[in-house]
């Protein structure tokens, strides 16, 4: 597709960030370089005590494209990831992690899949999963066979469910539209949340794979703990019984879905009892956990 078909197509680029002193330079460089230039990009620094307003302002004073904001308290990762989102003026939208890197045709292959396929509302490439030490290397692929372009809704919502790697479209490129309605209805509060977004979107449209490797999605090990210190979403992942708030979330996410038709809710059930099914050792085992636990805490 010829650039100049869709270079009235504003992309808007969502980039929160916190702390991110050592590694938000390097997403603006790779943002910026992106041979689709008809972007914003959004920062929005949820009360660093570092470095990082003074780096990505430095850059918005040489690039017009990016709008700098700065939270006056720590929001909460996730309050500050729905805040780029609002403040997006373009017809598509993408998140941007302060430690990803893109490579430069990355918006622009993603934007040409969506234009020529109008009922997919998000678009995401094969990608690198780097983690540090363990597997380095590792591609997550859709070319071939992996490809999701072509899928059903059901078979969609069934590998999102049974824990494929259709969590991460929600680092693709989004109609903006499509990413605003699925958070219009808050996110919810357990843990995998984004997973239980996602569930949501595979039965809302289709999801567009491009082959290539364009994206390189970095895998953090350092704990939430770690990494957020007093962020109200760590709680998620130590109150009890939060394996079972998630599996009973995520049905109740789909079968309450105004943006769903009923007749595809009706495939939910199918691929969620399958999913249990597949993870029943390790379901039981973290809610016998809890179940201690919590009689432990009555004691």
């Amino acid at each position: 597709m010829a650039v100049d078909v869709v270079k009235k197509r504003l992309v808007s680029v969502g980039l929160p960030t916190y702390q991110g002193e050592a590694r938000i330079a390097h997403a603006l460089d790779s943002l910026l370089a992106q041979t689709y230039s008809e972007i914003e990009i959004i920062v929005s620094d949820n009360c660093s005590q570092d470095r990082t307003v003074e780096i990505a302002e430095a850059y918005a004073l040489r690039d017009p494209r990016i709008r700098v904001f700065r939270q006056k308290e720590n929001t909460g990762r996730i309050n500050n990831f729905v805040f780029v989102l609002r403040q997006a003026r373009g017809d598509y939208f993408m998140w941007a992690g302060d430690d990803d890197e893109w490579e430069p045709q990355f918006v622009e292959v993603l934007l040409r899949g969506l234009e020529t396929h109008p009922s997919h509302g998000v678009a995401l490439s094969s990608f690198y999963h780097p983690v540090p030490i363990i597997a380095p290397l590792k591609i997550v692929s859709f070319a071939g066979d992996q490809s999701t372009t072509s899928l059903s809704y059901r078979e969609t919502f069934k590998k999102t469910v049974m824990h494929g790697p259709m969590d991460i479209f929600i680092s693709g490129l989004w109609r903006r539209e499509m990413a605003e309605k699925l958070f219009s209805r808050g996110v919810p509060d357990t843990i995998a949340w984004d997973r239980i977004i996602m569930a949501e979107a595979a039965l809302m449209t289709h999801f567009y794979s491009a082959p290539d490797v364009l994206f390189h999605k970095y895998k953090n090990v350092a704990s939430i703990k770690s990494r957020y210190g007093k962020d109200p979403e760590q709680r998620r992942h130590f109150v009890l019984f939060a394996y079972d708030r998630y599996l009973v979330t995520l049905l109740l996410r789909i079968v309450t879905s105004p943006f769903i038709p009923v007749r595809r809710k009706l495939y939910a059930p199918f691929p969620w009892f399958a999913m249990i099914w597949k993870r029943r050792k390790r379901i039981f085992g973290v809610t016998l956990r809890d179940l201690k636990r919590a009689m432990g805490l009555c004691a």
